[in-house]
């Protein structure tokens, strides 16, 4: 039996999931022909895991085969008629990295996102599933009719565009796609710049959200001067809605002395 709770198994369980095909015989993984420096990738992993893989180069596709009885009998179980069966055991980050290489892309113009194109099934629904009980947080997955040599064609689709969401991916998901990981990797590198550019008044901001800090706490806190705590101050004032909780009222008692 294979293993699907390791790295390689679960990454290639998501690289079936997205472009393979289970036959009576043989795994066969389809990538596209002028990607062939992914396909050797996948070669590699697959000679790694113990076959032997063959890889055929017709004109419209590359076409990764694997002759093995055995193994598909263990694949047929996760993938039966289009639907997805995600084994609980599968490291779903490694998982989702193999789905992205096939069936997501990755971009930075005009937007910077991750997008999975899937056809109606409810597979997507069912990855979501287990992005969000790993940490990720997903969209709502879309669902839309397309056309396809001239035909309407349903799909399911779902994007990641926030900067926790590529932190999240690029952090947990390994892309094995030589593009598509070099566009992860500069997408979190963006992020983290942008995130470096934050003004002091808008990271005060978000650290007092939670809680109500007093004057000296955000001095100490920040390292800041009483200007620079007056400046921050009056910057979040004019640029959020502010709460001033005055402090508790004194209850100054009086005795009179005698001489």
């Amino acid at each position: 039996m294979i293993d699907l709770s390791s790295s390689e198994w679960s990454y290639m369980l998501g690289v079936i999931h997205g472009d393979g095909h289970i036959a009576r015989r043989t795994v066969s993984i389809s990538v596209a022909y002028k990607e062939a420096a992914y396909a050797d990738t996948i070669a590699g992993m697959l000679q790694g895991l113990g076959y032997r893989p063959k890889v055929y180069r017709p004109r419209s596709a590359l076409r990764i085969d694997v002759h093995s009885t055995v193994l598909a009998e263990d694949l047929r179980t996760t993938k039966s008629r289009g639907l997805w069966t995600i084994p609980p055991t599968v490291r779903i980050g490694e998982y989702f990295a193999g789905i992205i290489d096939t069936d997501g892309h990755t971009t930075k113009t005009p937007q910077r996102q991750i997008v999975v194109t899937l056809k109606r099934s409810g597979n997507l629904q069912r990855l979501c599933t287990r992005l969000v009980d790993a940490g990720l947080r997903c969209n709502p997955v879309k669902e839309r009719t397309a056309s396809y040599l001239g035909r309407p064609y349903e799909i399911e689709e779902s994007r990641w565009s926030g900067g926790d969401q590529i932190k999240w991916i690029a952090t947990n998901c390994p892309l094995r796609h030589p593009r598509k990981s070099a566009r992860l990797l500069a997408m979190r590198e963006e992020v983290l710049a942008s995130e470096a550019d934050v003004p002091l008044w808008r990271r005060v901001a978000d650290w007092i959200v939670p809680e109500a800090r007093d004057y000296d706490e955000i001095r100490a806190r920040f390292g800041l001067t009483k200007r620079q705590v007056d400046s921050v101050i009056d910057n979040i004032k004019a640029n959020c809605r502010v709460e001033s909780i005055p402090p508790p009222r004194v209850l100054t008692k009086y005795r009179v002395m005698n001489d």
